[in-house]
């Protein structure tokens, strides 16, 4: 009697035993599938972030270069403007030379 109440004892543990690991080998397979997909999260997140990052840097970039050209822009505005300064004083000398010939012509 009560070797047979000690074989269903153990029978018992037993099933409850495999029921157990069955849970727990459950449990594990869907805490491997969630954290699989914090993973593709995780990836996709880092991908999105270098992109964005790329596009700032991008954005300094052309940011720059516009200051660039605006800069040269102006650069060249003010060399014509000197160049037209230069020729208007060369004209002016050119003029003061001719005046000064023709005074001494009328003398």
């Amino acid at each position: 009697m009560f070797f047979i109440q000690l074989q269903q004892k153990q029978s018992e543990i037993t099933k409850q035993l495999e029921q157990n690991g069955k849970e727990q080998a459950a449990r594990i397979i869907h805490l491997e599938n969630e954290n699989q997909s914090l993973q593709n999260t995780l990836s996709a997140l880092k991908e999105q972030i270098e992109k964005l990052n790329v596009q700032e840097y991008q954005k300094r970039i052309d940011l720059q270069n516009k200051q660039l050209e605006d800069k040269d822009d102006y650069i060249t505005k003010l060399q014509e403007e000197i160049e037209k300064i230069n020729v208007n004083q060369l004209q002016d000398k050119q003029i003061e030379k001719v005046l000064a010939i023709l005074k001494s012509i009328d003398v």
